[in-house]
């Protein structure tokens, strides 16, 4: 799904057109997914471990719990996170998760979103007719800064 977005290696965008391409892949792939999904989502995801029995009106609070948690992720992020979490990469796939652990991996699965994101907002290193061309110590100083700036998000991420 995130192919569809560029590779951020903290290469600025090259102009304005690449730039809304990537507001438009950053519209789409950011999102949300609605409600309704996402506690679909949950039940398979969930049942795939031990549901004790319980009252309709709790099952109701707790799946409302899960779609105030995931509300904001969109739907590719959260099935890969719900993937990621029964596979053997995760070494805690024998439990069963809580909102927060979808959550906390929906939230790496769209770091390349919030990278592109951080692009968008530097813009481009070529200039538009009319507006002051960059210096190459410009160019250079915005490459440094984004590249701090997604190593920023990849520690976040990691921990």
């Amino acid at each position: 799904m995130m192919g569809s977005l560029r590779a951020f290696s903290a290469r600025p965008l090259a102009d304005e057109a690449e730039a809304n391409l990537t507001r438009e892949a950053i519209s789409y792939l950011g999102t949300p997914a609605p409600g309704k999904w996402i506690a679909g989502r949950v039940v398979t995801l969930l049942s795939h471990y031990f549901v004790a029995q319980q009252e309709a009106s709790i099952a109701e609070a707790v799946a409302e719990d899960w779609c105030e948690m995931l509300e904001d992720y969109p739907a590719w992020a959260l099935a890969s996170a719900c993937r990621w979490w029964m596979s053997r990469e995760n070494p805690r796939r024998h439990s069963k998760p809580l909102p927060g652990d979808i959550q906390d991996r929906a939230h790496f699965e769209t770091a390349g979103l919030r990278a592109a994101e951080i692009m968008v907002r530097l813009g481009p290193v070529i200039s538009e007719p009319g507006r002051d061309a960059l210096s190459p110590q410009d160019i250079e100083d915005r490459r440094q800064r984004a590249a701090e700036i997604v190593a920023g998000f990849s520690k976040r991420v990691s921990a």
